[in-house]
C-alpha cells in the first residue's frame, strides 16, 4: 500500500508561477490543487483538506488577504500551514505576515527549488 501524498492548495493567478510551481511540487510527490482566485479556492478548502496552502497575497481584489484571514480564523486543529507569496517583501512585511499565521513567506521572483524546499520545511514542522 502506498503512502498518501501530502496535499497542497496553490492559490495563484499568475500562470508564469503556477505551471512551474505545480510541476515541481507534483514531481516532489505532493498532491496539488490549483485555483486562480480566492473565492473558488476557499470553496474547495474543506473538501480538499490541504496540509498546506500556498497563496499569493497580491491576488486581485485583496483575495489573497481574504485567504489568510479565513485560514487564521479556523480552529487550530483544522488550520493548514500557510505559505505566503508576495512581491518586494521586506523584514517588516515578513514579520507582519508571519504574525498573521503564515508558516513561511517567499518573495517573488523565486526559483521553484526554493519553493519546494520551503514547502518541505513547512510540512515537516510539528
Amino acid at each position: 500500500m502506498s503512502a498518501q501524498r501530502q496535499r497542497v492548495l496553490l492559490i495563484v493567478d499568475d500562470l508564469g508561477v503556477v505551471w512551474p510551481a505545480r510541476h515541481a511540487l507534483e514531481a516532489a510527490c505532493y498532491e496539488v490543487r490549483w485555483y486562480g482566485d480566492a473565492k473558488t479556492a476557499l470553496n474547495a478548502l474543506d473538501a480538499f483538506a490541504p496540509e498546506l496552502v500556498i497563496v499569493d497575497v497580491m491576488l486581485p481584489g485583496g483575495g489573497g488577504w481574504t485567504v489568510v484571514d479565513t485560514i487564521r480564523a479556523l480552529p487550530q486543529a483544522e488550520r493548514p500551514r500557510l505559505l505566503v507569496i508576495s512581491e518586494a517583501v521586506g523584514l517588516e512585511q515578513t514579520s507582519r505576515i508571519e504574525g498573521l499565521g503564515a508558516t513561511a513567506v517567499i518573495s517573488r521572483p523565486f526559483e521553484v527549488d526554493q519553493l519546494v524546499a520551503q514547502v518541505a520545511r513547512a510540512l515537516s514542522r510539528g
